[in-house]
């Protein structure tokens, strides 16, 4: 069983208010799509509550596109252009770093580079993008996995429900099409903070304004 939390770029109330609202159990595994940076006002505060959280939770990171991006930048200052650009909203990175790079430290940059590509649990994937239908997941390539975008053409080969996040779903509500759950509901302009009980079935979501609800998987199903 576990918590599955979509995109959060920088949304560090909207992260701490989830966990608040959802009261995982101690044994329940949280698993974070990526995307923690970029965008949200406080993407250092994101990766060191994170970080921290792992000492005592059982906590899954996955990597997302744009914690690649961060990366890179780290490695090589060509990048450092395209992270500025509005749309990529590595700006709002920067200022939580001091607008200096060299504020970035290095527990940050060994979370993202040992942050892996996907989780498999038993009935459930996660990703932070999408997938190819027919290839095993320990097959996949990086690119797809971090880059595809929902809605997936095909299920999984593996039967399994995958959740993923990328592609945002602006009005808010979390999509299922072809057993591929979207849960990256728009929380860095206007959305919701979403998170996935995979036991329950259950979503619950938060947003800037401290607003919360809960619903379960078979009322999106029904609309």
């Amino acid at each position: 069983m576990a918590l599955i939390i979509g995109d959060i770029h920088g949304c560090l109330s909207q992260l701490k208010s989830l966990l608040d609202f959802a009261q995982p159990s101690s044994d329940q595994t949280i698993v974070t799509l990526g995307d923690y940076i970029d965008r949200g006002e406080d993407s250092k505060g994101v990766l060191d509550f994170l970080i921290e959280l792992k000492k005592s939770r059982q906590l899954i990171t996955l990597k997302g596109n744009h914690d690649v991006y961060l990366e890179e930048v780290l490695r090589s200052p060509t990048m450092f252009d395209f992270w500025m650009e509005p749309f990529i909203g590595g700006s709002a990175s920067l200022a939580s770093y001091g607008n200096n790079l060299d504020n970035v430290p290095m527990s940050h940059s060994t979370f993202l580079s040992e942050a892996p590509y996907y989780y498999e649990a038993e009935d459930f994937i996660c990703v932070h993008g999408g997938f190819a239908p027919a290839i095993p997941m320990d097959q996949q390539k990086s690119e797809t996995l971090m880059n595809k975008r929902f809605p997936a053409s095909k299920a999984h080969c593996s039967g399994k429900l995958v959740v993923c996040g990328h592609t945002r779903q602006v009005d808010g509500v979390p999509r299922l099409i072809n057993n591929t759950l979207c849960i990256d509901t728009n929380v860095f302009a206007g959305g919701y903070l979403t998170g996935y009980d995979t036991e329950l079935k259950k979503f619950y979501q938060v947003n800037a304004l401290g607003e919360r609800k809960t619903f379960l998987l078979e009322e999106i199903l029904s609309k």
